[in-house]
């Protein structure tokens, strides 16, 4: 039997997982892969994955962060990954690990600004970022034989995990592509680094919202079947942690959200101010939305009033998961099969 806060907890995390697999853009596959995924897990996607990451990530020890998603003409990054990432690398710091974020070089004019008004500090040297308090490295991914020697730097940290979010994964034929199955040649491997990672013994927590993102082949092959052109398009990587939510950046917020609920960390999930700061600097930066193009504070069409939203509900959930599983845990205790006391009036 379960004890009161493992169920809890898996009530908690399912949730999460309603709210971020809620299917804003109507596309209809977003439930199906959820369902493949949480089949093999055996429960819910972001607790699992917060449980997973809170178990190896120690103070002093690194995260990676992987992100990074050109958009043409304009070979900007869009806006779904880089505020994430500047949002993961602020809870990595408070939880007194060392974030280091990896992107292609062209994102990096909205990285650094989201960074900084994730309030952190930014170096593009790793041991700087190491010896400063609240800090961020940022650490260019190349294309490539220059990439094997960014990979090997970054391995001899020893990272205790690698997040790899927004970021393309390798299809069947080694190339990279867009959901509509456009090949993506100047995707820099830092997918390969999340698969070195893991191999290395590091956590490897994919998140995404489609299926052509690193770490989705979590899925495969059922995956194919549900995502048109899916035999093309779906990233082979794998994952240990994967979590697939209607945006990839919604499904960032929801493990900040589960990886405060189960440590009991407060200020681990951002504000929804604060998240408005950082998307507003990442767009000031050069970032623009995936789908029109343009530099606006939306991510993937859905303006940030309602991101802010979706923010606030995830705080309600934390909050009150918690205040009502220890304000009325008969409810709880029945759900996990205990014996129950006697009624009474609460």
């Amino acid at each position: 039997m379960r004890t009161f806060e493992e169920q809890r907890i898996l009530h908690l995390g399912q949730a999460i997982d309603n709210l971020m697999t809620c299917d804003l853009h109507a596309r209809g596959i977003l439930k199906p892969i959820y369902e493949v995924m949480v089949d093999r897990i055996g429960e819910p996607l972001s607790t699992f994955a917060a449980k997973r990451f809170l178990e190896v990530v120690k103070p002093g020890s690194y995260v990676i962060i992987g992100t990074g998603f050109l958009i043409k003409p304009s070979m900007k990054i869009e806006t779904d990954g880089p505020v994430a990432a500047a949002l993961l690398a602020r809870m990595v710091t408070v939880l007194g690990a060392i974030p280091v974020i990896v992107a292609e070089e062209n994102c990096y004019w909205a990285i650094e600004p989201a960074c900084k008004s994730a309030e952190l500090n930014v170096y593009y040297d790793i041991e700087q970022a190491t010896n400063v308090h609240h800090s961020v490295a940022l650490v260019p991914m190349p294309q490539g034989e220059k990439a094997d020697a960014i990979i090997e730097q970054i391995l001899k940290l020893n990272p205790s995990a690698m997040i790899i979010e927004e970021h393309p994964g390798k299809g069947p034929d080694g190339k990279y592509y867009s959901a509509l199955a456009t090949e993506l040649p100047w995707a820099a491997p830092v997918d390969d680094l999340f698969e070195a990672v893991r191999n290395q013994g590091g956590l490897g927590i994919a998140i995404g919202d489609l299926g052509n993102e690193a770490g989705m082949g979590f899925a495969k092959p059922e995956i194919d079947k549900i995502v048109p052109r899916g035999e093309y398009v779906i990233s082979v990587g794998s994952c240990d942690c994967p979590i697939i939510a209607t945006i990839t950046e919604l499904g960032c917020y929801a493990f900040m959200a589960a990886v405060e609920a189960v440590s009991k960390v407060e200020g681990i999930l951002q504000s929804p101010e604060l998240t408005e700061i950082v998307l507003r600097a990442a767009v000031i930066g050069g970032s623009v939305e995936g789908c029109w193009g343009l530099p606006i504070p939306a991510i993937d069409m859905v303006d940030i009033k309602y991101i802010k939203s979706y923010v606030n509900m995830l705080a309600c959930i934390v909050k009150y998961s918690e205040v009502h599983g220890v304000s009325r845990s008969f409810f709880v205790n029945y759900a996990r099969g205990a014996a129950l006391d006697a009624p009474t009036d609460s």
